[in-house]
């Protein structure tokens, strides 16, 4: 197994860094948990009950055993995923209750649909005999009893140190078994930045008194951040992304190539989901840039024979915008945390885990036929189109649902 700085890509003089998915990724937080001294803040999408999810859970029980106070936001949506892929179990979600509001019965069996259009197998969903331990203990509060629509991947440690990007916690996340997911995420040993953080994930205003190279967003911003970043590129842009599909993202991306700006846009040979919503993205990416004259050699497709789980963008070699947004769901659908950084060496980082992938991916020149993903990538987008009408419905519901969530981070800052 290689060491903790091996998987790391090294810098000297910044505080944080951009940590690979891999077993080292999960030793290094654990780490983190095992120092910790007053409490801990996790949002989580994905958090499988396998290897890697139960030793994740049992770092954060001897924590609380010591007294420190643990906040775990857990977005029942999350389950839907956690039933379609990898080994089809749930950390939490482990039982499929009928009677809630929010009940999972009807996510199951969606889910498992997803997972045979997928051709995902899965495994019976099976009980967790440590859940209940862990929910019940005195110093941990879960909340995972709402669909907030929530996406993001966060980790506050004592408010000192902070993990941002688009790891899920389960054993593809730490390459254990035959699917090994492709991510990232930057490791804030930065107090500051990492106090601003917290705040704005409790609806604390911080009235940009930054004292960081650090920008964190949250919400609809993450959507109109991400298109900012896309269209205030100079010269050359960089795209390391899961799912795509949204098409201000196409446009955008077409307005570049046929300004003459470069575009490295590295994505999955096979994804997970989304696959042939992927294919028509790029497909018809490629066809609006020819038919608005625009030079397609100014655009290059890299596949990733491994299952890429990232979002990424470096622009110019001077910033970075990563986090948990995909380019695929509709604005509006659900919750994300992003950040925007022109710190030099997380740009360095990022510029050498982007060269990397690129060497190990193929570069993809022709699309398939229209007929051969048509009436799939119409399934997966109908999929995305009723994942936003059932979060407008609840709207209300998942408002405050996320109020309450707000709430119990500003508890735990104020402990």
């Amino acid at each position: 197994m290689p060491s903790i700085q091996e998987n790391l890509i090294q810098t000297e003089q910044s505080q944080n860094e951009v940590l690979s998915s891999g077993p080292d990724f999960f030793e290094d937080q654990i780490s983190e948990i095992r120092q910790a001294t007053k409490s801990i803040l996790v949002k989580a999408f994905l958090w499988r009950n396998d290897e890697t999810g139960q030793a994740f859970a049992q770092a954060l029980l001897e924590a609380a055993e010591k007294g420190i106070q643990v906040l775990v936001i857990k977005d029942r949506i999350g389950a839907f995923y956690e039933y379609s892929e990898g080994n089809g179990q749930s950390f939490f979600h482990d039982y499929l209750d009928h009677h809630s509001c929010h009940r999972l019965s009807t996510v199951h069996p969606q889910a498992k649909l997803m997972a045979l259009f997928n051709k995902n197998e899965q495994k019976k969903l099976q009980k967790n005999p440590h859940r209940q331990a862990f929910v019940e203990h005195p110093n941990i509060q879960v909340i995972d009893q709402y669909k907030l629509y929530d996406h993001s991947k966060v980790l506050c440690i004592d408010g000192r140190v902070s993990y941002v990007g688009g790891i899920g916690i389960g054993n593809e996340f730490a390459h254990i078994g035959d699917v090994k997911y492709q991510d990232s995420a930057v490791k804030i040993t930065d107090p500051d930045a990492t106090q601003d953080l917290m705040h704005i994930l409790a609806g604390i205003p911080t009235h940009g008194q930054n004292k960081h190279s650090t920008n964190f967003v949250t919400g609809p911003e993450c959507h109109e951040t991400a298109l900012k970043f896309i269209t205030d590129t100079r010269e050359e842009l960089w795209i390391e992304m899961a799912f795509l599909g949204n098409r201000d993202y196409i446009r955008a991306i077409r307005d570049l190539v046929c300004a003459g700006k470069k575009i490295k846009l590295i994505m999955p040979e096979n994804s997970t989901s989304h696959h042939y919503r992927n294919l028509h993205f790029l497909k018809t990416l490629r066809r609006l840039i020819v038919k608005a004259k625009g030079d397609l050699n100014n655009l290059q497709v890299f596949l990733l024979p491994d299952m890429l789980h990232g979002k990424s963008m470096l622009r110019d070699f001077k910033e970075v915008w990563n986090g948990s947004h995909n380019f695929s769901m509709n604005k509006n659908t659900v919750e994300e945390t992003n950040f925007v950084t022109d710190e030099e060496h997380i740009v360095e980082q990022i510029q050498k885990q982007f060269s990397d992938a690129m060497g190990s991916a193929k570069e993809d020149i022709n699309s398939p036929p229209w007929r051969k993903i048509i009436l799939k990538s119409r399934l997966e987008w109908a999929g995305v189109m009723l994942q936003s009408l059932a979060r407008k419905s609840r709207d209300q519901a998942v408002t405050q649902a996320r109020t309450e969530c707000q709430n119990a981070i500003r508890e735990l800052i104020l402990a």
